[in-house]
């Protein structure tokens, strides 16, 4: 009688011992599913931040051009805005979303600065050619803020890389 009911009680603890592994299985399973989905979805919104970069980029460079051509630079004034708009929300997604990304967060940060500052040199720039000034020295500026933004987006990428690759959390 005495083995009959250590033997129950052995299959017992063992069922128990079998359920509990699988249970945290489970468990270790789901956790890892969101951690991957979570740095999934940083690395879209990264990227997301990138391409409004580039968006804005573009809105800067046609007011610019359009002043050289003589044309009304209010005409994309909403336009504008708005790809501006999209730079702030994305970066505030990524700041959101991956408040322990340092080095991302900090070069998301750089970028949009630099695309800011670019734009102000733009308007610098538009300004000049608008009054009939030359704008020798703020066409300097406009270009190596250029040159800088473009750097930027590649340490974006690298960052966002690094990033979904396991490193800098």
């Amino acid at each position: 009688m005495n083995d009959a009911i250590i033997a129950a009680g052995s299959v017992l603890a063992g069922a128990g011992m079998t359920g509990l592994i699988q249970y945290m299985t489970v468990v270790r399973a789901a956790r890892t599913e969101r951690a991957e989905r979570h740095r999934r979805e940083v690395g879209e919104a990264a990227v997301t931040l990138a391409g409004a970069l580039v968006d804005f980029r573009r809105h800067v460079y046609l007011k610019v051009t359009a002043a050289r051509e003589g044309r009304d630079v209010g005409e994309g004034r909403l336009d504008r805005w708005e790809a501006r708009s999209a730079v702030s929300r994305a970066v505030i997604r990524v700041q959101a979303m991956a408040p322990e990304a340092e080095e991302l967060i900090r070069v998301a940060r750089e970028a949009v600065t630099t695309n800011l500052a670019l734009a102000d040199a733009a308007s610098r720039v538009a300004d000049a050619v608008r009054n009939g000034v030359q704008a020798n020295g703020r066409e300097e500026v406009l270009s190596d803020a250029g040159v800088e933004a473009r750097r930027l987006d590649g340490e974006l990428m690298a960052a966002t890389a690094t990033y979904l690759n396991g490193g800098a959390r």
